[in-house]
């Protein structure tokens, strides 16, 4: 059985002091990281959730990659929950 998998990576990481989801752990993207794992596990497709304009930095983040997709956030974390949903 398959499964698909949402990664909410569109936030301004205002409490972090930014954008956490581009900051390097082990030389790679967090985000990288989130969607790689959940790849190898199976989930088909990702969809990654990215603030609008955050496109291009998804894309470097991800390159190489294959089995996802960016959707674009909303303006709240729950409106961009909703835009991965939809």
């Amino acid at each position: 059985m398959g499964f698909a998998a949402i990664v909410v990576a569109a936030g301004s990481g205002s409490r972090a002091g930014g954008d956490k989801q581009w900051r390097s752990v082990g030389a790679k993207p967090m985000v990288r990281w989130s969607v790689e794992t959940l790849l190898k596990a199976g989930a088909d497709p990702v969809l990654v959730v990215v603030a609008p304009g955050a496109e291009s930095r998804l894309n470097e983040a991800l390159d190489g990659l294959s089995g996802w997709t960016a959707v674009i956030g909303g303006a709240t974390r729950a409106e961009s929950v909703c835009a991965g949903l939809t």
